[in-house]
């Protein structure tokens, strides 16, 4: 396969993922709206940023969005430059555009249905307004977004053959993934926890909810939500599709599958990466939570080094002569 084509279908997923996760965290942000107090819907725009790595509009002009006393601008207009902005390269239409783009390139690779979702969802989401929906129900275009990933997701696992265009969008899909979650678990671990690593409910509450796992953790520990249970979900659970274990998992899989390891051969430096991203998973969920941050930030810089080995190595690899 050649890397263009490669590089494309892994950037697809990458963008599609983000765009996933950034409109699942915006919609649940908004349904908060209506009921918390203005410090704490404060607090849950300053969150939103920082799961997103994102800098709020007006940042330089009235202070740092890790500032307790951070004045945010009114909800409306943080949506609007979380989904629309054209300034903000990491807007959910500017990911869904990029996605668009690199499946543009590589249209033969991909289905037909395939093509006409993420088309569906794009030209959807370009037609919108924001002031369209906010007097409605606007958690509910949100969740629209993030049901039209899902239901691309669906039609790839439905109608795509597992080779190596399957492979690489998989790649793209649980880099991305492992850093969003890793961020997110950054995010809410940032500061003291009341009543110690068990404490904080509501804030682990969130963070399960962004990532996709309240009621699969309230199927195995029940409704009450402790700090340490819900890391340990997101950290190494082989069964949660949005753990940093399971994403390590489907990255051993595809790297094995486009390049199986060879006997006298060495392995890759991917494949080093991943050893070590494992490693780190381990120690994390057993070490106590002010070391468990210091983790956490490690796993996240492991991530992102592995993505930048996965495309030298088999992207822009050098040429032998």
């Amino acid at each position: 396969m050649l890397a263009r084509v490669a590089d494309s279908l892994y950037w697809m997923s990458r963008y599609l993922e983000r765009v996933e996760f950034s409109a699942r965290l915006v919609g649940l942000q908004l349904q908060r709206l209506p009921v918390n107090s203005a410090q704490e819907i404060a607090e849950g725009w300053s969150l939103v940023f920082r799961c997103l790595s994102a800098h709020p509009p007006g940042a330089e002009s009235f202070g740092e969005a890790e500032d307790d006393d951070y004045l945010f601008a009114d909800g409306y207009a943080l949506t609007d430059f979380l989904t629309f902005e054209a300034s903000n390269p990491s807007s959910i239409l500017a990911s869904l555009h990029a996605a668009r783009e690199n499946a543009r390139q590589v249209r033969d690779t991909l289905s037909a249905p395939l093509w006409m979702c993420l088309n569906r969802t794009y030209l959807g989401l370009r037609g919108t307004a924001l002031v369209d929906e906010w007097t409605k129900e606007p958690e509910r275009f949100y969740a629209g977004i993030v049901e039209g990933v899902q239901q691309f997701d669906g039609i790839c696992h439905g109608t795509l053959q597992r080779g190596d265009h399957w492979r690489f969008m998989q790649l793209g899909k649980y880099v991305e993934r492992a850093q969003l979650v890793a961020t997110t678990l950054l995010a809410h671990t940032r500061g003291p926890l009341p009543s110690g690593a068990d404490g904080g409910g509501e804030r682990w509450t969130n963070a399960l909810r962004a990532c996709n796992a309240l009621e699969a953790y309230g199927r195995t520990h029940g409704g009450d939500v402790k700090g340490s249970d819900a890391l340990a979900l997101l950290i190494c659970d082989p069964a949660q599709p949005h753990s940093l274990g399971f994403a390590a998992q489907r990255l051993q899989e595809s790297l094995e599958a486009l390049d199986p390891p060879l006997s006298g051969r060495p392995r890759t430096a991917p494949f080093t990466a991943l050893d070590r991203i494992n490693g780190l998973l381990c120690e994390c969920l057993d070490a106590p939570m002010p070391v468990q941050k210091e983790c956490l930030a490690e796993i996240l810089d492991s991530f992102r080094d592995f993505h930048g080995l996965l495309e030298s190595e088999y992207v822009y690899y050098p040429v032998h002569a």
